[in-house]
C-alpha cells in the first residue's frame, strides 16, 4: 500500500501516543470489507483517515493489513532516524 508522505509523518508522530491511532475493519453494503486507520490530532476533532482501496475477506484481515501498515511506517521511522 502506498501512503502519502504527510500521512506517514502523522503516523510516526502519533504512533507512540495512546488513543491517537485507531484501526477498524468495515463492511460495505456489498459484503466486502475495507480497512480504515484514523489519526486523531490534538488540534482538531476531525481525524485524518487512511482507507484502503483493497478488499478483504473479513474485518480481521482488514485490521491486520492496517496494523502492518502502521508497523512498517514505525520501522521506517526508526531506520531513518
Amino acid at each position: 500500500m502506498i501512503v502519502s508522505k504527510k500521512m506517514a509523518e502523522l503516523i510516526m508522530r502519533y504512533a507512540r501516543q495512546t488513543g491517537r491511532i485507531s484501526i477498524e475493519g468495515r463492511a460495505s453494503d456489498n459484503g466486502k470489507f475495507y480497512g480504515h486507520l484514523s489519526i486523531q490530532k490534538e488540534w482538531t476533532r476531525q481525524p485524518s483517515k487512511i482507507s484502503t482501496n483493497a478488499v478483504f475477506q473479513s474485518p480481521e484481515a482488514a485490521i491486520a493489513h492496517m496494523e502492518a501498515l502502521v508497523e512498517r511506517v514505525r520501522e521506517e521511522a526508526v531506520l531513518g532516524s
